[in-house]
């Protein structure tokens, strides 16, 4: 296959057959779904087979299945933690195995728009010219180019607090480069911190005019979550969505595991001279059910570590000349230099753990 989406989720995806009706004809495609604890197996698999009768591959991972898998990479099994989004990325070491030359990492809440949903990842793999985004704070915030119902810019899910509501200066010009990421937006629910969806609860109408895929320089951060992105498999590496789950004073850290791997991913393709686009395509984000407060609960200490994390990933220099090499340095980068500086233990060994687990991760990949 070409184009392979991966999905975790706890319900029958029946959002998939709409891809697979829009998609399949006219390009190589393929699903992966990984399953959960709360997945209704039997039932995900039976629409498996089915969406095969749409002329595309497609596979159901159980936990069985993903058990029998990771064998295959000494000690992995022990980073992927069961009930979280964490276990898409077995789905990712799968689709790479299966020679997949695009991955497409897409939630379960996230309903295609139109046919041209694959065209605007295109150009995945291409040298192009885009209009170029940087920033005079180097940060640059996705949702300032989406339109709001009630006109007002709100900050992506990630977005450091202690770089909103700040000046800076956004500097627009023609860019060319080797695309390998390209995150789409969304339009209806946007993918906004719980801060957010508590206190400015907001509809996304669509992209601002004039806006379709634009291009983030080097040194310019955004948050890039797995919601709707598509990336180069020779990448993968690079593409880990980081382990959480942990406890500090009483409260877990969750919900930023896309968001952390997006920046440990930004600066990665940043020092390979590869570019990351952003934009089209949309995607209706229809949003599961959430608890808004234990969300909050759950992402309070993404939202306090992000501030330091981002910081220390601003200012370190990593070594290599592959993705494997540079993000193995990053993941070296943290357990000598940047676990070290917290004086709460707690904190202190999840980041340890952290860096241990990208290092298995960039093995399990090489030996993909």
């Amino acid at each position: 296959m070409y184009y392979c989406f991966v999905v975790t989720t706890i319900n029958v995806p029946h959002l998939l057959e709409d891809y697979a009706r829009k998609l399949a004809k006219n390009n190589k495609i393929g699903f992966i779904v990984v399953g959960d604890k709360k997945t209704p197996h039997k039932k995900v698999s039976r629409f498996m087979k089915h969406l095969k009768n749409f002329d595309c591959e497609s596979e159901y991972m159980n936990l069985e299945v993903q058990q029998k898998f990771l064998r295959k990479f000494n000690g992995l099994s022990k980073i992927f933690t069961y009930n979280s989004l964490q276990r898409r990325n077995i789905g990712f070491l799968k689709a790479a195995e299966y020679d997949a030359k695009v991955i497409i990492t897409l939630d379960d809440d996230n309903y295609i728009v139109n046919e041209k949903y694959l065209n605007y990842h295109s150009h995945l793999g291409k040298t192009v010219n885009l209009r170029e985004i940087k920033s005079s704070i180097g940060w640059f915030n996705p949702c300032s180019i989406l339109r709001t119902n009630h006109k007002r810019e709100i900050y992506m899910r990630g977005y450091p607090y202690s770089k909103r509501y700040i000046e800076n200066k956004i500097i627009q010009k023609k860019g060319k480069g080797r695309v390998v990421l390209n995150m789409g937006l969304w339009k209806n629910d946007p993918d906004a911190d719980a801060v957010t969806n508590l206190a400015n609860p907001t509809k996304i109408v669509g992209l601002k005019p004039g806006y379709s895929n634009i291009m983030i320089g080097k040194g310019t951060t955004i948050p890039i979550n797995t919601q709707n992105t598509a990336f180069l498999s020779e990448i993968l590496p690079c593409c880990y969505d980081v382990i959480q789950g942990y406890s500090f004073k009483g409260l877990r850290i969750d919900r930023y595991d896309d968001i952390w791997g997006g920046f440990l991913a930004k600066k990665t393709i940043d020092h390979m001279g590869d570019k990351v686009t952003i934009g089209q395509p949309i995607t209706n984000h229809m949003r599961n059910k959430h608890n808004l407060l234990n969300d909050l609960k759950m992402e309070l200490w993404g939202m306090i570590l992000t501030e330091k994390f981002a910081n220390w990933l601003d200012t370190t220099d990593p070594n290599g000349a592959s993705y494997s090499e540079i993000y193995y340095s990053l993941a070296k980068n943290i357990q000598k230099k940047f676990a070290p500086s917290f004086d709460d233990y707690s904190i202190r060994k999840y980041f340890e753990k952290l860096s241990n687990a990208m290092e298995l991760w960039v093995n399990a990949c090489n030996t993909v």
